[in-house]
């Protein structure tokens, strides 16, 4: 009669099934939080960027609760505050504009006489160029503006439905960084005690990362910065009488995926059009598409090379495609993991060097 194999140790046994309820707990937490997604990495990102300010106040607050809410609430002051200002700056600047416009439009004979008397130069001057009829044209565009407006319907609809959502992501990620200030000791503990590499590994490890996300984070800003100084420059040259203003605006609408400032420029090169002033509407479409909207791929790659010690190149094709994949969050992902994956072959390099070139 054959021998049976001898049966595992019990705790061996005992850890496999809690290794495996271990890793499907994970599993279905992470399903879960899964729609937290994003507002979990703005917390982790902010967490990162503002750790040295924590470091800072905890020698001064011996109480971690206080400690964490005092660096959460100056968070939220440095964000919220100037997000504030800007949007009432806007909503007085559009309401101004919009009290213009309808002055101009009342002397007019109403708005559709007004925006036609408006559109009569540029048509003119089209017409007379290609050969068109004004009225061919008129009715074209007319019924674009049909069609624009219906589409900024449409996105100021979808913007008021999700402002709900985006001020619960934000609470919830200012939730996470309070989290994440309050228990960074218990978090460092733990994952230094279940990592499978050694503590001085995981922690270079860690810093390049850490050190990809500050770096994208200042060339965030000094790209936005950069923007509105640029589209500030260019509205001064048309003449414009709130450059500053815009500049600011501009400023802020860098940080919105793929539009950034060409939601100042456009329509105010379209006004210019509009008017009859053609070389600064000209000026200013080249000015933004070639000086305002390049100056990303240049200034965003040498600030993150400078910090992170990687070809521009290489950075500049990284987030690209980190922000193609992703979106914005991208722009913070990738680095990030182009960061790790260098530190990584620098580590292994070391190794294959120390024990002489043969594989350990």
């Amino acid at each position: 009669m054959a021998q049976l194999p001898p049966r595992p140790h019990p705790t061996t046994r005992s850890e496999y099934w809690l290794w495996s309820l271990l890793a499907v707990s994970a599993g279905v937490l992470g399903f879960t939080i899964l729609p937290f997604a994003q507002p979990i990495l703005v917390g982790l990102i902010m967490a990162v960027l503002f750790a040295p300010f924590y470091t800072w106040l905890r020698t001064r607050v011996p109480n971690e609760d206080r400690a964490a809410l005092l660096a959460t609430l100056a968070v939220i002051l440095l964000v919220v505050v100037p997000l504030t200002w800007i949007t009432v700056m806007w909503v007085q600047q559009g309401a101004h504009l919009y009290r213009l416009a309808a002055d101009e439009s009342a002397k007019g004979g109403g708005w559709v006489k007004w925006l036609t008397s408006w559109t009569e130069q540029p048509l003119a001057w089209i017409a007379a160029r290609t050969g068109t009829p004004v009225p061919d044209l008129r009715a074209a565009v007319m019924a674009r503006l049909g069609g624009v407006s219906s589409s900024l319907l449409a996105l100021l609809q979808d913007t008021i439905s999700n402002i709900a959502g985006f001020i619960a992501d934000t609470t919830f990620s200012f939730v996470v960084l309070y989290g994440l200030f309050r228990y960074s000791s218990n978090i460092r503990r733990v994952v230094d005690e279940w990592s499978p590499v050694e503590p001085a590994i995981l922690h270079r490890l860690l810093d390049a990362i850490s050190n990809a996300i500050i770096a994208n984070v200042y060339g965030t800003g000094a790209v936005a910065a950069v923007q509105g100084v640029l589209l500030g420059i260019g509205l001064a040259i048309t003449g414009s009488s709130s450059a500053v203003f815009w500049a600011l605006s501009g400023t802020l609408c860098s940080f919105i995926p793929v539009l950034g400032p060409a939601i100042i420029w456009v329509p105010v090169s379209l006004y210019l059009f509009s008017t009859g002033a053609l070389w600064q509407a000209i000026f200013l479409v080249g000015w933004g598409v070639l000086v305002v909207g390049l100056s990303d791929n240049f200034v965003r790659p040498l600030m993150v090379q400078d910090k992170m010690g990687v070809n521009g190149l290489v950075i500049f094709f990284v987030l690209l495609g980190s922000f193609q994949a992703f979106g914005m969050l991208g722009l913070f992902a990738g680095p990030a993991i182009l960061s790790c994956a260098v530190a990584i072959l620098e580590i292994l390099g070391e190794t294959r060097r120390g024990s002489g070139g043969r594989p350990t």
